[in-house]
């Protein structure tokens, strides 16, 4: 995990993100060896938290903007303008409660790939829509953002 880190992008952020991936699967695999369990749920709210700490370092320009967003995400910063921030913690909030809704109400892809027997129809009609959704994409007049890793 810390070459994958290493490999999207040479600031320390990437290395710190790799790592902090790198150091929770070893604690995970340490962790079963251990004849103690966590709860399921407490399991799974860990994994989450760890994850999305770990993006605030993919996405800092530098571990200075990181540090920035953390204290602001644990409120050890006080906002400059909280008139914007509410507006934001408000749609925050929907949108973190509609997630909530659809990981926790449905299935989740190994579940689905259980149940999931493609038949020959599926096959094509999902080749003829992904080919229709290229052709948009690829017929959109709009400059597009430079690609992340022609920085590298």
């Amino acid at each position: 995990m810390l070459l994958a880190g290493i490999w999207h992008g040479a600031g320390w952020t990437f290395i710190l993100w790799g790592a902090l991936h790198g150091a929770s699967l070893a604690a995970n695999h340490l962790w079963r060896r251990s004849p103690v369990r966590f709860p399921r749920l407490l399991g799974w709210w860990l994994t989450v938290a760890v994850v999305l700490l770990g993006w605030v370092l993919f996405r800092a320009k530098d571990l200075s903007q990181a540090l920035l967003m953390y204290k602001h995400l644990f409120a050890l910063e006080s906002a400059r303008d909280w008139s914007q921030i509410s507006v934001l913690a408000e749609q925050t909030v929907l949108y973190v409660l509609v997630g909530l809704v659809l990981i926790l109400a449905c299935p989740n892809a190994k579940a689905l790939v259980v149940r999931f027997r493609p038949t020959f129809a599926w096959s094509t009609w999902t080749a003829a829509l992904f080919g229709l959704a290229m052709l948009f994409l690829l017929g959109n007049e709009k400059p597009q953002p430079e690609f992340l890793y022609f920085n590298f």
